[in-house]
């Protein structure tokens, strides 16, 4: 008869259960059916359909688990970028040179200084200290059909 049973996995040094319940098969007699080509009949065979199901219901788990952990990894992982740590010197610097030519169109939102003013606080605040950023820039007749485009020229200005 094939044998199931829940197993209890907990970690000796800090209690963590890995797999409450995780279904165990009777591996041997399975690779017997396995090897020989025959099928389980009568209770062996609804015992085996039975450890499937849930087997099947406790990998799903598992995937949501794992989903779980990766996406705190992910956040972990930014948090703890380099580029977090960086002065805002460098910030300036690196800013500078992200800038295509030595002008800029004054209402285009798309590229620097813009974006990497808006990335995060500790960005804004080292693209807004960066005068540098904010010089040679170009106003072409296009920008006049955007939304209040005498305002970004002020905050251009101002900056």
């Amino acid at each position: 008869m094939l044998q199931e049973s829940l197993s209890i996995c907990i970690c000796s040094k800090c209690g963590f259960s890995c797999s409450k319940d995780k279904p165990q098969i009777n591996v041997p007699l399975m690779q017997s059916f396995m090897y020989t080509g025959t099928s389980p009949s009568g209770d062996n065979f609804q015992q085996a359909r039975n450890v499937r199901g849930k087997l099947v219901k406790y990998f799903t788990r598992l995937d949501a688990e794992k989903k779980s952990m990766e996406e705190a990894l992910a956040v972990y992982e930014r948090v703890l970028a380099p580029v977090r740590r960086l002065p805002p010197e460098i910030l300036m610097e690196i800013f500078t040179w992200t800038r295509n030519s030595q002008s800029y169109h004054a209402h285009r939102m798309k590229g620097s200084p813009w974006v990497v003013s808006h990335v995060c606080k500790t960005w804004r605040a080292a693209a807004l200290s960066c005068p540098e950023l904010w010089t040679n820039f170009i106003v072409s007749h296009r920008s006049i059909h955007r939304k209040d485009p005498c305002s970004m020229l002020r905050a251009i200005v101002k900056r």
